[in-house]
């Protein structure tokens, strides 16, 4: 029947997802519903765009992803559908596709569908999941959705390159608390080339000088520097474990967070 994800930031306290979930199911009782995060920072497009960029090109053509992130429509933020390589994303227009893609999308469309429901409160319940079940039932977007030129340019929280090196961001917490940099591989070859340099947390106290390739480079609560498998800057804690007497995480020993900045400096 097709692929649905899911991305949110409900959480799994309140019973939000598995309303919307159930309304798929009994729309679709066959579709394949994939959670990718419902543990977004609250309206944090930019964690949200990295979660969904790091995660939607795995997924087959014809996939359809709902984004549940800020999204109450409202003049600048309308409704859309965008198809992005054969996969399609419903969502407030509010930066997140920006934060998805560096190319331009094959189609874009305001929803124009009505929602189930009076209340504004719950689109993701009341327009986004009959919009997903109509796209999934192969019907004809144009029944539901009005074709436009583009969604609305946001501005991805990008690097800074200067003469002392790059200043980045926090654009992600994981589970462990690792922290991840809006900095990749190909940024970070194209201006160091070789050369010695300082990645500058927080303080001039919290140094690392080199990038590990594993995690068991340094001993168990130290910290390191890596790229993930999207080839961005990562901090870590090696394996930092409270319960064990080993210190905490990456985020815990360091104090940051998604949106903290950081410094990478020619030594």
């Amino acid at each position: 029947m097709g692929i649905l994800t899911l991305i949110s930031d409900y959480g799994l306290t309140d019973h939000y997802v598995a309303v919307v979930k159930g309304a798929v199911l009994a729309e679709l009782p066959d579709v394949k519903i994939v959670d990718i995060s419902h543990n977004v920072v609250r309206y944090n497009v930019r964690e949200a765009g990295y979660m969904l960029r790091s995660s939607f090109n795995v997924f087959p053509k014809g996939t359809v992803h709902l984004i549940g992130v800020n999204e109450i429509e409202s003049e600048k933020t309308p409704h859309r559908i965008v198809k992005f390589g054969g996969q399609y994303f419903i969502g407030a227009d509010n930066g997140i596709f920006t934060e998805l893609f560096d190319d331009v999308p094959e189609e874009v469309w305001t929803l124009t569908l009505p929602s189930n429901s009076t209340s504004i409160s719950f689109p993701m319940l009341n327009r986004f999941v009959p919009a997903a079940c109509f796209i999934l039932n192969g019907g004809d977007l144009n029944e539901i959705a009005t074709p436009v030129e583009a969604f609305n340019e946001g501005e991805r929280l990008r690097p800074i390159v200067d003469a002392d090196g790059i200043r980045g961001s926090i654009i992600h917490v994981d589970s462990y608390g690792n922290l991840i940099t809006n900095v990749d591989k190909k940024l970070f070859d194209e201006v160091f080339k070789g050369k010695t340099f300082m990645i500058e947390l927080r303080s001039k106290k919290k140094l690392v000088n080199k990038i590990s390739e594993k995690f068991m480079e340094v001993v168990s609560g130290e910290q390191l520097a890596l790229f993930n498998n999207e080839g961005l800057l990562m901090i870590v804690v090696s394996f930092g474990s409270p319960e064990k007497g080993e210190g905490g995480s990456a985020q815990q020993l360091l104090g940051m967070s998604v949106g903290s900045a950081f410094s990478i400096i020619f030594k």
